[in-house]
């Protein structure tokens, strides 16, 4: 079958483009043509670094050029990793050139990520395949691992998912509590919870990947979304495991702490995680590939609204003791992995069942 993978596969950031490579590699491993629809609308498409004169001007001058010129280095190494491992379709802007371009294949997959939450889609109906179907049966429509984060659905939003999800083939989404507000508003259609990408996929898809990057004992911080707390706790597994802190993302609280900054591509990311003594992490994909690489890690509750993905994954394995609070002080633990294992296994054996009884 011909299939194209709609999902946010342009906003360069680890989580973004490593869940989009898992789901094009594990739909070729099932023997598909496989494409990722290359949509690039104004509002998803990450942006060339720049730098501006209150920049120049701060106090923090020297860092601020450090941090543009590592954040044009991660850019171009996020470029290369889309042009070498992405199997793009042409360049489309709008809906229309979107609508055009699909008529040509079999199946869409819509999703992962959080296509379906509006602080990042645009308000964009495109998400809900709004006019995919001009030839009436294809392209058929499938969402996978969709989500729409922590947003709260309105009565015009519920009614553009009935409009519009009722005529998928099938309906998979990452959240629990996304599944149950889908099961309320469309009785009639099965819907399903599935794995990440990242985690449905066979592992030979990262391990392939690892290798040895630094040689130094560290702490990994990884930020979705800032905050002082999860520098503070990183400082602190760093005095009790005898490491340093390093991080791999661009927020500037990191200036107010005794960290070292790294630039990797987004397959070096895997390895970063692999070989850290512990991730500490306010991200949904910085648990799970800690989760993949069997690293230990703590997830950090910021108790904004936007913990769900993490603690659904977490409670699904039987590791919501790893989501702590932000003004913990915790003694680091390790994890015992086999106990994972079983959980992730099962999981994975239904999701990628998923996609083999619905792309047919």
């Amino acid at each position: 079958m011909k299939i194209g993978i709609l999902t946010f596969h342009c906003a360069y950031n680890y989580g973004a483009v490593l869940q989009c490579y898992a789901l094009q590699e594990t739909l070729k491993s099932m023997g598909h043509d496989v494409h990722i629809i290359n949509y690039r609308p104004n509002y998803l498409e990450s942006r060339h670094p720049s730098i501006g004169y209150r920049s120049i001007l701060s106090v923090n001058f020297i860092k601020n050029i450090q941090h543009y010129k590592m954040a044009q280095e991660s850019f171009r190494l996020f470029q290369s990793f889309e042009r070498c491992h992405f199997m793009l379709t042409d360049i489309c802007v709008t809906k229309d050139e979107l609508i055009d371009l699909i008529q040509d294949f079999d199946y869409i997959v819509i999703g992962s990520d959080q296509v379906w939450n509006k602080k990042y889609n645009g308000n964009d109906s495109i998400w809900l395949g709004a006019g995919f179907n001009r030839k009436g049966d294809t392209p058929k429509l499938i969402s996978y691992a969709a989500s729409s984060g922590n947003v709260d659905f309105d009565t015009d939003d519920e009614n553009l998912l009935i409009d519009n999800l009722s005529h998928f083939k099938a309906i998979s989404v990452r959240e629990k509590s996304l599944k149950d507000k889908l099961c309320s508003l469309l009785p009639n259609i099965k819907v399903v919870q599935t794995l990440d990408p990242s985690l449905m996929a066979d592992k030979n898809i990262w391990a392939k990947w690892f290798r040895p990057i630094l040689n130094d004992k560290y702490i990994l911080v990884y930020q979705a979304r800032p905050d002082n707390n999860v520098y503070r706790i990183a400082e602190e597994f760093a005095l009790q495991l005898k490491a340093k802190v390093l991080t791999v993302d661009f927020y500037k609280n990191r200036y107010a702490f005794k960290c070292e900054q790294i630039v990797v591509s987004p397959l070096d990311f895997l390895s970063i995680v692999r070989n850290a003594q512990c991730v500490v992490t306010t991200s949904f994909h910085g648990t799970a590939f800690s989760i993949i690489t069997n690293t230990p890690f703590y997830t950090i509750k910021l108790n904004d609204g936007a913990d769900e993905r993490s603690m659904s994954l977490l409670e699904m394995l039987g590791l919501k003791d790893r989501m702590i609070e932000k003004n913990s002080k915790p003694q680091f633990t390790p994890i015992d992995f086999s106990k994972v294992e079983p959980f992730l296994n099962e999981q994975k054996i239904l999701s990628q069942s998923f996609l083999k009884e619905n792309i047919l």
